[in-house]
């Protein structure tokens, strides 16, 4: 997973009202290839 579709599930979980708890944020960024495009955008 790249860090733009880690922001976006985060977003569309927001917008659910139904945010993400620290660890599951904590687990969405362990899945995000530091290798792919701008991903410090989520650290």
């Amino acid at each position: 997973m790249n860090a733009s579709d880690a922001l976006n599930e985060i977003a569309v979980r927001e917008t659910a009202a139904n945010p993400m708890s620290v660890s599951e944020q904590r687990a969405l960024a362990n899945s995000v290839d530091a290798t792919t495009g701008n991903s410090t955008l989520l650290l």
